[in-house]
This record gives structure tokens, sequence and C-alpha cells, in this order.
């Protein structure tokens, strides 16, 4: 029997933005209308959990090895929940938000090792896995909750970096802007269009 590939939708941006609440919202919205519906988990935490440390990936703690967990595990979280049931799956980041962190935080030793043009190519292919990209850009203030960092400076940098990566991969996307109920609405006219 043939496994009908779900409709994968991401949701990128810098953290602080909304992203998750969003997606647990639509999932409830989703599944509510009878159809299957599944979500990957914010990699960044199961990687703090099973480290044993929620500030694992704090500048001044991260490495370019840790960050590197989030470029390998982002697409193998994807992968297994796509083999769940659900016919729409909704992914909490994209490989594309990992990599604008990587770029900021660690280009000179991406340039000095040489792998910085291999990972912005594997990245993009990786990319194109999406069949639907929605941008959550800055509307608020980040929270610091331990793991998340509550510099609005480096948020900023991060938003500038994920908006680079997606005008140069020349990736379709959705922008979300207001509250959540908003979003939601923008993101239910998408799917029926």
């Amino acid at each position: 029997m043939q496994r009908r590939c779900p409709l994968k939708l991401t949701f990128v941006g810098a953290h602080g933005t909304g992203k998750t609440t969003l997606i647990n919202t639509l999932y409830t919205q989703i599944t509510s209308l009878g159809i299957r519906c599944s979500i990957t988990p914010e990699v960044p935490r199961i990687v703090c959990e099973s480290a044993g440390d929620p500030t694992f990936f704090r500048r001044g703690n991260n490495t370019l090895i840790k960050q590197t967990l989030l470029l390998m595990g982002q697409p193998i979280h994807e992968v297994a929940a796509a083999t769940e049931e659900g016919l729409i799956l909704l992914c909490d980041r994209a490989i594309l938000d990992h990599w604008a962190y990587t770029r900021h935080l660690f280009m000179k030793e991406l340039e000095s090792e040489g792998v910085l043009l291999p990972l912005d190519n594997f990245v993009a292919k990786h990319c194109g896995s999406y069949d639907l990209i929605f941008y959550v850009p800055i509307e608020f203030a980040p929270q610091d909750d331990g793991t998340r960092e509550g510099d609005r400076g480096f948020q900023a940098a991060i938003d500038e970096e994920v908006r680079g990566l997606l005008k140069s991969y020349k990736l379709t996307y959705h922008t979300l802007s207001g509250t959540v109920p908003q979003r939601m609405a923008q993101v239910m006219s998408v799917l029926n269009s």
C-alpha cells in the first residue's frame, strides 16, 4: 500500500515571533475539521532536553558543532512526523531558520572550514521540500524564557538573516501578521485557495 505524502507547511522567522503558538492553534483548528494533521516538535527544545541544559544554544554556550545538531535534527523530525497518518504536516521552524542562526553566529568558522557553500546548497535543496512557507515577522519583543534569549537586537539580526535566505533561495512564501486568530485566518485562506 502506497502512503500518501502530507502537505508540508513550515513557519519561519526569528525566535519569539509566535510560531509555536500559531502552529498549536492551527493544529486544533485543522483537526476539529476532521483533517488529519501532524506537527514537528521544536527541535532546539528537544536537543536542550536531551542535553539536560536549557541554555545549550544560548550565545556564549553555543558552538558550530552544537548548532549542526539542529541542521541535522530538523529534517529527521520532519521525516518522522511525516510518517504519521497526517495529511497536513505543520513544521515548527524549518532548516532555513537554523541555518540563519548558524550563519549569523558562526560565519567565520563556516568560511574558514570551507563548508559555507556546501551547507548552503544542502539547506536550499531541503527548502524545496516545503509545499508552503509562512514567514512570521517580528511584531513584539522576545521573552527570555531560559532557553530563548530576550535580546531584541539579536532577534532583529536573525529576522534579517531569515528574510535574506528567503530572497536568495527565491522561495515563495506568505507573510503572516496580526493576532493569532488573524494569522490563522491568513493560513486557512491560503490553504483554501
